[in-house]
């Protein structure tokens, strides 16, 4: 068995999720059946999120799926997980303007 050391504590109990890689990501599967991304592998300096990942619902970012990324621009949606978890974690992050929705502001 492998030993946690007291700085890596884990709200998990021995939750080892497989890492899966699907493009420019890394992601598992959580308790909830859902994706959560854990890396970025790609050299873009700014991304978009995905909605999904190989058909899997991506609804969490892993604590440090963006550390190694200094440059990183995230493109978040307004009030989607992902903005929660770029300001909760310093993530340098624009708002998607949400041309694609029918509910466009005048600009």
């Amino acid at each position: 068995g492998e030993t946690i050391s007291a700085e890596e504590e884990t709200t998990e109990e021995a939750f080892e999720p497989e890492i899966i890689t699907s493009g420019d990501y890394e992601y598992y599967i959580n308790k909830e059946g859902t994706a959560t991304i854990a890396g970025y592998l790609g050299t873009e300096d700014s991304i978009t999120l995905p909605a999904e990942l190989d058909g899997n619902k991506v609804t969490e970012i892993g604590e440090d799926a963006f550390s190694s990324c200094d440059a990183l621009t995230v493109y978040v949606e307004e009030g989607s997980y992902a903005e929660q978890y770029c300001m909760d974690n310093e993530v340098a992050y624009d708002i998607i303007p949400e041309e694609t929705s029918g509910t466009a502001e005048e600009r």
